[in-house]
């Protein structure tokens, strides 16, 4: 019989104390040369650089000068950033606050450290706020780091409606406005609250020149700034009352109006998405200007409004579970069907409210705020007759699903957000009905029930034994520590802080 011991703790104390201490083994240097400051100089272990960082191994490899010589030097980097990450690379520990996390993200990019990068991605996706966001995304643009923009850009599409109303709207710039704006998913219950957003942005602009980017005393090109923002409204989802009381008179050309009025004719005043989907598309095969005019052809088409949750409100990654999903109809008229919090946690609410309901995305947060779930196109019931249907006996309680998949958001080993489609020899066991379960995919890849058998009482256990039937990363290997900890940080300690269920209402 054997059993593994971890020293992890001990191993990181000793590599700290190596590097610390002055001792005959350092092999390599790293002079730091920062605006014509003392040099600065940290001596290292070319054996752990390499082994740590792509582009140090590269550099050892490479027989280059700094090899011949046994040191590199840098002009670009301040000395604390760089002692900070020599010591991330002997220890695998850092310190994360706002004054050095770009520093140490642009840093990480250059020496090539995934791992890290993602780390602190997620650090500052965690501390994006009204007040530094249009700050980072200057930093970004400066640093050419589009993840950052990228983040920064979801983190305001995810708050339209509370950033609209902060100082840093209009300060945004054009380019980011319009990216914004492009986006068929902002959580804003009217598009005409967009259009009065649009027009304050460019009231804000005209009146302080220096604010647009490029800005030249043209009447033209601010027609140009102007007709390019208003062809990105929605104009299909305004009522033809709310346009003509608006103060998009004072900007827009009369014709230009007139003409998206006239199209706007053919299109219906209210109704579900798909309707609103269906007459575009007659449209645009209608009129055949609209065909080959993008920028016009975006005004008329819907935006999809997702409903704003306690835990969609956190992710910032809505149309990543569109793409998952590949289902626009579906996903754009889903509705929060059941909420643990709201409706209660406990097996028996979980299948009044969503039984017989069909295809449902499931949103799972643990205390811990890991954040997982899955989606299945047959549902959820009680109904026995319907759990063996096409399950060719492969066990209670299983039901057939080939387009079932579970996903992870946010985890404990910061991976980045990742589908994990059903196995292809195991759709029989995509997901798991029972009267006293919750959600359950697969053979317990994702399992919430009542271990009483009670369907009453609240959900008291919750498991992961991730891999059993659905795909795992290809770095991980069923049945290892790993693999249990992967989506909630363990196999049966983890404890449930809300549960969110989305789907088609009943008629």
């Amino acid at each position: 019989m054997s059993f593994q011991i971890s020293l992890l703790d001990k191993l990181t104390e000793d590599l700290k104390n190596l590097l610390n201490s002055s001792n005959e083994f350092f092999d390599f240097t790293i002079n730091i040369n920062y605006q014509s400051q003392k040099t600065y100089s940290i001596e290292c272990h070319s054996a752990i650089l390499s082994s740590r960082s792509e582009y140090f191994k590269g550099l050892l490899r490479s027989k280059m000068k700094e090899y011949q010589e046994r040191k590199v030097e840098f002009f670009d980097i301040r000395p604390e950033i760089m002692q900070s990450f020599i010591n991330y690379i002997y220890t695998g520990q850092i310190e994360l606050n706002h004054e050095n996390a770009i520093e140490m993200l642009v840093i990480s990019r250059k020496f090539c450290s995934e791992e890290l990068i993602q780390s602190i991605t997620n650090y500052i996706q965690k501390n994006i706020h009204f007040e530094n966001v249009i700050d980072l995304l200057e930093l970004s643009r400066q640093f050419d780091f589009d993840d950052l923009k990228i983040l920064c850009l979801d983190f305001i599409c995810l708050n339209l409606s509370g950033f609209v109303n902060h100082p840093s709207f209009v300060k945004l710039s054009l380019e980011d406005l319009e990216f914004i704006l492009n986006s068929d998913h902002l959580p804003m219950e009217s598009e005409l609250f967009i259009l009065d957003s649009v027009v304050r942005w460019i009231e804000y602009n005209k009146n302080n020149e220096n604010q647009l980017e490029n800005k030249v005393n043209d009447l033209n090109y601010d027609q140009d700034i102007i007709k390019k923002l208003l062809y990105k409204i929605r104009w299909c989802d305004i009522p033809k009352k709310d346009i003509k009381n608006s103060k998009i008179h004072h900007f827009f050309p009369k014709e230009i109006l007139s003409n998206i009025l006239n199209y706007k004719k053919s299109l219906p005043r209210n109704g579900s998405f798909e309707l609103k989907q269906i007459k575009y598309t007659q449209l645009i095969k209608e009129k055949p200007k609209l065909a080959v005019d993008s920028d016009l052809r975006l005004c008329f088409k819907p935006r999809i409004r997702f409903p704003q949750t306690s835990i969609i409100k956190k992710l910032g990654h809505v149309q990543l579970l569109q793409n998952w999903i590949g289902d626009n109809e579906f996903f754009a008229s889903m509705r929060l069907v059941y909420s643990s919090k709201k409706d209660g946690s406990s097996p028996k609410r979980f299948h009044e409210k969503c039984n017989d309901l069909g295809k449902t995305l499931v949103l799972i947060e643990t205390s811990k705020g890991f954040v997982f779930g899955g989606y299945t196109s047959i549902g959820w019931t009680t109904d026995r007759s319907k759990w063996r249907e096409k399950n060719q006996n492969q066990g209670y309680g299983f039901v057939y699903d080939p387009k079932a998949f579970i996903f992870t958001i946010r985890n404990p080993k910061n991976y980045k957000p990742t589908k994990f489609p059903i196995q292809s020899k195991k759709p029989h066991f995509a997901i798991f009905q029972k009267e006293d379960h919750g959600p359950c995919f697969g053979y317990g890849d994702i399992g919430i029930i009542n271990s009483f058998n009670e369907p009453l009482k609240v959900f008291n256990k919750f498991y992961s034994n991730f891999g059993w039937c659905y795909q795992l990363p290809d770095s991980i290997t069923y049945g290892s520590k790993e693999s249990y900890h992967f989506l909630a940080g363990s196999y049966d300690k983890w404890k449930l802080k809300e549960i969110e269920v989305f789907g088609l209402l009943r008629k």
